[in-house]
C-alpha cells in the first residue's frame, strides 16, 4: 500500500507526533519560544523543521501538539 498525503498540516502534525514519541525533540518543544531555547535545542529545531515552522507550532500549539500518550489517529482527526 502506498499513501499520498495532500494536506501538509497533517503531515507536519504526524511528523511532530512521531518525533516526540521517539524523544527526538527537546522535552520543552512547543513550550518555549525559539529565542528562549538553548543553542542545542535550536540546533535540533533547525535540523527538524527550521525556526519559521517552529514559531508556527508555538503560535498554534493546540493544533500541532498532542499528548504523546494519545492515539495518533485521534490526534490526526482533530479530536
Amino acid at each position: 500500500m502506498h499513501i499520498k498525503f495532500t494536506d501538509m498540516e497533517i503531515v507536519n502534525r504526524l511528523n511532530i507526533y512521531a518525533a516526540q514519541n521517539r524523544n527526538w525533540l527537546p522535552p520543552y518543544y512547543g513550550d518555549v519560544s525559539y529565542d528562549e531555547m538553548p543553542d542545542e535545542g535550536k540546533a535540533v529545531i533547525d535540523s527538524f523543521q527550521g525556526e519559521k515552522a517552529y514559531r508556527e507550532v508555538v503560535a498554534n500549539k493546540g493544533f500541532y501538539l498532542a499528548d504523546i500518550s494519545s492515539n495518533a489517529l485521534v490526534m490526526l482527526a482533530g479530536a
